[in-house]
Protein backbone atom coordinates (compact mmCIF):
# COMPACT_ATOMS: atom_id res chain seq x y z
CA UNK A 1 0.00 0.00 0.00
CA UNK A 2 2.69 2.48 0.65
CA UNK A 3 4.25 1.59 -2.84
CA UNK A 4 0.63 2.94 -4.05
CA UNK A 5 0.60 6.17 -2.17
CA UNK A 6 4.12 7.08 -2.89
CA UNK A 7 3.01 6.51 -6.90
CA UNK A 8 -0.12 8.88 -5.92
CA UNK A 9 2.13 11.47 -4.58
CA UNK A 10 4.65 10.84 -7.28
CA UNK A 11 2.13 11.65 -9.72
CA UNK A 12 -0.05 14.18 -8.27
CA UNK A 13 2.83 16.66 -6.52
CA UNK A 14 2.37 18.90 -9.35
CA UNK A 15 -1.33 17.80 -9.85
CA UNK A 16 -2.74 21.58 -10.21
CA UNK A 17 -0.50 24.22 -11.83
CA UNK A 18 -0.33 25.62 -14.94
CA UNK A 19 -3.21 28.27 -16.27
CA UNK A 20 -3.27 30.90 -13.80
CA UNK A 21 -0.56 33.73 -15.15
CA UNK A 22 -1.50 36.11 -12.40
CA UNK A 23 -0.16 33.90 -9.65
CA UNK A 24 3.32 32.60 -11.75
CA UNK A 25 3.69 34.99 -14.05
CA UNK A 26 7.72 34.37 -14.67
CA UNK A 27 7.28 30.56 -14.34
CA UNK A 28 3.72 29.13 -14.22
CA UNK A 29 3.35 25.36 -13.11
CA UNK A 30 1.51 23.26 -15.42
CA UNK A 31 -2.15 22.04 -15.22
CA UNK A 32 -2.50 18.27 -15.07
CA UNK A 33 -5.63 18.45 -14.43
CA UNK A 34 -5.82 19.34 -18.12
CA UNK A 35 -4.58 16.05 -18.84
CA UNK A 36 -7.38 13.16 -18.72
CA UNK A 37 -4.61 10.30 -18.55
CA UNK A 38 -3.19 11.24 -15.27
CA UNK A 39 -7.46 11.45 -14.04
CA UNK A 40 -7.74 7.42 -15.87
CA UNK A 41 -4.48 6.46 -14.07
CA UNK A 42 -5.54 7.79 -10.57
CA UNK A 43 -9.31 6.61 -11.20
CA UNK A 44 -7.76 3.00 -12.08
CA UNK A 45 -5.79 3.18 -9.02
CA UNK A 46 -8.73 3.63 -6.73
CA UNK A 47 -10.82 0.76 -8.78
CA UNK A 48 -7.52 -1.52 -7.95
CA UNK A 49 -8.12 -0.48 -4.57
CA UNK A 50 -11.22 0.64 -3.29
CA UNK A 51 -10.58 -0.33 0.19
CA UNK A 52 -7.38 2.16 0.92
CA UNK A 53 -9.50 5.04 2.15
CA UNK A 54 -6.22 6.82 2.17
CA UNK A 55 -5.66 6.59 -1.81
CA UNK A 56 -9.36 7.07 -2.45
CA UNK A 57 -9.82 9.82 0.00
CA UNK A 58 -7.17 11.09 -2.10
CA UNK A 59 -8.01 10.45 -5.96
CA UNK A 60 -11.74 12.21 -5.01
CA UNK A 61 -9.32 15.40 -3.57
CA UNK A 62 -8.02 15.21 -6.63
CA UNK A 63 -10.97 15.05 -9.09
CA UNK A 64 -12.88 17.61 -6.77
CA UNK A 65 -10.17 20.16 -7.15
CA UNK A 66 -9.79 19.89 -10.44
CA UNK A 67 -13.09 19.98 -11.13
CA UNK A 68 -13.51 23.34 -9.05
CA UNK A 69 -10.39 24.74 -10.78
CA UNK A 70 -11.84 23.96 -14.13
CA UNK A 71 -15.11 25.79 -13.51
CA UNK A 72 -12.76 28.87 -11.63
CA UNK A 73 -14.50 28.47 -8.54
CA UNK A 74 -11.53 27.69 -6.75
CA UNK A 75 -7.46 29.73 -7.51
CA UNK A 76 -5.36 27.30 -8.96
CA UNK A 77 -3.03 28.05 -5.82
CA UNK A 78 -5.39 26.92 -3.47
CA UNK A 79 -6.24 23.85 -5.15
CA UNK A 80 -2.77 22.87 -4.66
CA UNK A 81 -2.38 23.83 -1.11
CA UNK A 82 -5.14 22.23 -0.14
CA UNK A 83 -4.41 18.77 -2.10
CA UNK A 84 -0.55 18.82 -1.15
CA UNK A 85 -1.23 19.42 2.74
CA UNK A 86 -3.93 16.44 2.76
CA UNK A 87 -1.43 14.29 0.84
CA UNK A 88 1.22 15.25 3.30
CA UNK A 89 -1.34 14.64 6.03
CA UNK A 90 -2.17 10.74 4.46
CA UNK A 91 1.03 9.93 3.91
CA UNK A 92 2.11 10.55 7.60
CA UNK A 93 -0.94 8.74 9.04
CA UNK A 94 0.73 5.70 6.55
CA UNK A 95 4.13 5.98 7.78
CA UNK A 96 3.33 6.32 11.38
CA UNK A 97 0.59 3.32 10.77
CA UNK A 98 3.41 1.51 9.42
CA UNK A 99 5.37 2.19 12.43
CA UNK A 100 2.89 1.43 14.80
CA UNK A 101 2.32 -2.04 13.49
CA UNK A 102 6.24 -2.65 13.45
CA UNK A 103 6.33 -1.62 16.84
CA UNK A 104 8.92 1.30 16.26
CA UNK A 105 5.97 3.75 17.50
CA UNK A 106 3.87 3.50 20.73
CA UNK A 107 0.91 5.67 20.40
Amino acid sequence: MERLLLALWIFSSAVFAEGDEKLWPDDKPKNFCLDPTLATNNENLAKEHPGDERLVKLVALRSGLCNLVLKNIVPLNTAIDIFDAEKENEMQKRLQEGQTNKGDILL
